[in-house]
């Protein structure tokens, strides 16, 4: 999957998870949107905040540690790979961030 990423959405999430005292983020495609999620992906709480960043054709969840998300403040083009690792890319920087293999989900 590939999208844009904002900054304005990005810390729209940052912010319901610290709020929300969530440790993780999801980006989840389902039923064509592009979504992403401030989420607990052990089910400790039922609390959740998303945010509609595109659509897609294609069903997955990807979740990713918020500790592993320091990102500088600017838009980000942003590919994910079912096999385990994403890239968060922009003309003066990239990053290559791991996604939680035993919370994701790709079909």
């Amino acid at each position: 999957a590939q999208f844009t990423l904002t900054n304005e959405s990005f810390q729209a999430v940052k912010k319901a998870m610290s709020v929300l005292s969530l440790a993780e983020l999801a980006v989840v495609g389902s039923d064509g949107v592009l979504s992403l999620e401030a989420i607990d992906s052990r089910g400790t709480t039922k609390d959740s905040f998303s945010i509609n960043v595109g659509s897609t054709d294609k069903t997955f969840k990807a979740v990713f540690k918020a500790e592993y998300l320091k990102l500088l403040p600017v838009d980000y083009e942003v590919s994910i790979c079912k096999k385990g690792i994403s890239s968060f890319k922009n003309p003066d920087i990239e990053y290559w961030i791991a996604i939680e293999a035993g919370a994701s989900k790709f079909e």
